[in-house]
């Protein structure tokens, strides 16, 4: 390094005062074109994956939002003809717990909006919520069957109370990694 700083101080006077010889700029694009032609350019690829990551989360924020909307309809119809015939105090709680939940899955539903990075435990959250809900609709099936069994009655709530565990813990869980929602 020091051979070249005394070589350019020795040879100032040269390199500010001549020209490049004939040709020199010609032979420089040229080299430098042969340069970039050997190589894939970096940032466009870049870009297009930020741009399939983005996408790729939107995608998957929406199935979410699609799974979660479309996630109670078909058994709530059942549900709601088989507890025609059970107490009074039975269908409260029951609706209690129902309400809840509905604001938890709004919660999620809004987390998944605004915080796509949750989309892996979102995921298997509805997976937990798809198998509480099988056996949930096993339980109105027993309950249409045997409308007075306390058994079934206190599955039922069991299980209401085991969905909402798990909503519960799976907002504790987001809210603790900073992933809240934008109000």
């Amino acid at each position: 390094m020091e051979k070249l700083e005394d070589f350019i101080r020795n040879k100032q006077e040269l390199f500010n005062g001549e020209e490049p010889p004939a040709g020199h700029l010609e032979r420089f694009d040229t080299r430098l074109a042969r340069f970039r032609a050997g190589r894939a350019p970096v940032q466009p690829i870049r870009l297009w994956m930020k741009i399939a990551a983005g996408i790729l989360a939107l995608i998957t924020t929406g199935l979410i939002v699609f799974e979660m909307a479309t996630y109670d309809s078909a058994a709530q119809t059942n549900f709601q003809e088989a507890t025609l015939n059970l107490p009074d105090d039975l269908r409260e709680v029951l609706s209690y717990y129902q309400k809840r939940s509905d604001q938890r899955l709004v919660e999620m539903e809004n987390l998944a909006q605004n915080c796509p990075e949750t989309a892996r435990s979102i995921t298997m959250t509805i997976r937990d919520l798809a198998q509480i809900e099988n056996n949930l609709n096993e339980l109105v099936v027993a309950l249409q069957e045997n409308p007075s069994d306390s058994r079934v009655q206190a599955a039922l709530v069991q299980n209401y109370q085991a969905r909402e565990s798990l909503l519960d813990s799976y907002l504790l869980q987001a809210n603790m990694e900073n992933c809240k929602t934008k109000k």
